[in-house]
């Protein structure tokens, strides 16, 4: 998984890059201002016109990997139509220029309230996805999952990311209200009508685990635009983090697949059997270890338990160790450090199904 933001004016390029973050998403107007970014997204209503202007000599010499085919006002079948017509008779090209095309779930606002477009549940969107590959004969398209948009039309966001499954390439990460493209910060709508808005957890844990092959964007452009330039910086810092965050934990099955060396277990309380029901079977741990002595020697979990001094039984190069306790996760980092063990974290709040 990749993680960055997408660009708009409200921040510069250089305070960008000062937070650590990389540009990875822009408008296919504000190409220019961007510079490189590896996904471009485009309005359906202005992408004929785009084509016939020879955008797509310009979005292949910018070195552009996905188009964004960004599909809001998309009322009427025929509409829907009409651009896979466009699009599958531009596919070779396409194709040639190695540009893939994500079809991005939208809305329609009329009288001032938001509706469903024909594209805007993951079902209908993954058909029309497998129907312009089947009809251009070609691979290159594939889904772009807008949150935001799921969350102005109350959609299980995780239902919606199962029915497009491996399809999606591109994820836009903002929130929103219910009512508003707002465009907002992660977490800031925790909660609406007593309901979760997002699991972050889950959500980004799906991905992590069934299709990591992804860019993640931060389309948060409404709140950079409502605070004050100080701020903005502050809130450039708090992605970052995010993504340092997320991108950590979404190496976890890459950790845990290692076979050369021994993956031991730090806990055997309530997260190993969590850890042992979503990996058990597919990574199990060679043994745990806990400051419980009355678990030395017995199985928890179906997992023999032993002294923290066992991990030191095994050459470093050859173990694998595993914090496995958020609870105490900050003294066991620093008792391991004291061992001279080195340790990953895990969190089962992005592996829970």
């Amino acid at each position: 998984m990749e993680f960055g933001l997408q660009y708009n004016i409200h921040v510069t390029k250089n305070e960008i890059r000062e937070s650590g973050l990389k540009i990875l998403g822009a408008e296919y107007r504000e190409l220019p201002f961007a510079g490189s970014a590896p996904v471009i997204r485009i309005g359906c209503f202005e992408l004929e016109a785009a084509l016939l202007e020879g955008a797509l000599d310009e979005l292949h010499m910018s070195g552009v990997k996905y188009l964004v085919i960004e599909t809001i006002g998309l009322r009427e079948a025929f509409e829907a139509e009409r651009l896979k017509r466009i699009l599958v008779k531009h596919a070779p090209i396409l194709q040639e220029k190695e540009i893939g095309v994500c079809i991005e779930n939208g809305y329609v606002v009329e009288r001032e309230r938001v509706y469903r477009g024909v594209l805007s549940d993951g079902g209908t969107l993954a058909r029309f996805v497998d129907e312009l590959n089947e009809k251009s004969g070609t691979e290159i398209f594939r889904a772009a999952f807008n949150v935001g948009c799921a969350e102005l039309l109350l959609l299980r966001v995780s239902e919606h990311a199962r029915a497009l499954g491996k399809r999606t390439k591109v994820i836009y990460i903002s929130e929103n209200d219910g009512r508003d493209d707002l465009r907002q910060f992660p977490f800031t709508f925790t909660f609406l009508k007593g309901a979760p808005l997002v699991n972050w957890y889950r959500f980004t844990g799906y991905y992590m685990r069934e299709n990591p092959d992804v860019f993640c964007i931060g389309d948060i452009k409404g709140t950079f635009a409502a605070c004050p330039k100080e701020l903005g910086r502050t809130y450039l810092n708090l992605f970052a983090a995010i993504c340092n965050e997320w991108e950590y934990h979404s190496k976890t099955p890459e950790r845990l697949a290692d076979r050369s060396r021994k993956l031991i277990l730090f806990g055997a309380g309530e997260m190993l059997f969590y850890y042992m029901k979503e990996w058990g079977k597919q990574y199990p741990p060679a043994f745990a270890v806990d400051n419980n002595s009355a678990l030395w020697g017995k199985k928890v979990h179906g997992v023999k338990v032993e002294s923290p001094e066992k991990i030191l039984e095994i050459p470093e190069e050859e173990r694998n160790v595993v914090i496995c306790n958020l609870q105490y996760l900050e003294e066991i980092k620093s008792q391991l450090e004291g061992m001279g063990v080195n340790a990953e974290r895990y969190r089962r709040d992005y592996f829970d199904r």
